[in-house]
């Protein structure tokens, strides 16, 4: 659905500094350094206070290279679904790792959803294999997978405006 936008492109953003980090292309400081910039981003940004990341989603086809024809004031009062993405799901891996003692991450949370979305799924059209998934079924799996119970994490961090 458009409101797991900050799923889709977020967690993106957030595993491509991952994946840079893990092939030895950015050492620990670069990694740190990048996130640490997304983390001030959100902190600095008036809309982040206002747009929870379900939200930032769902107005993204308002707002993304959209038209508008009046002055806006949209750099006080909207937030991207990137970087809100993005630190969603670094929160999201460090709680789970956090949690779970280093044996679960947000790795795991994406294979299971890989498997359960895609290669166990019947068809969603005649072209095209698997089929999509909502922000309750992330937040469904990422419990199931770690154990732990992640209503308040998904209330807070992804369904309201709170940082």
């Amino acid at each position: 659905s458009t409101r797991g936008l900050f799923v889709a492109e977020g967690f993106t953003n957030y595993y491509g500094h991952v994946m840079l980090r893990r092939a030895g292309l950015w050492d620990d400081a670069r990694f740190l350094r990048r996130e640490s910039r997304t983390i001030s981003g959100i902190e600095n940004a008036p809309g982040s206070r206002l747009q929870s990341a379900e939200d930032a989603s769902l107005y993204a086809p308002f707002i993304d290279d959209a038209p508008h024809a009046q002055k806006t004031n949209l750099e006080n009062t909207a937030i991207s679904y990137y970087p809100k993405g993005e630190l969603v799901g670094m929160v999201l891996d460090l709680l789970m790792r956090g949690r779970t003692g280093g044996k679960k991450s947000l790795d795991d949370v994406m294979r299971a959803m890989y498997d359960e979305f895609y290669l166990k799924s019947p068809n969603n059209s005649y072209y095209l294999r698997g089929r999509g998934y909502h922000v309750e079924d992330l937040q469904r799996v990422a419990t199931q997978v770690s154990g732990v119970d992640l209503t308040e994490f998904f209330d807070r961090y992804v369904r309201s405006p709170e940082k």
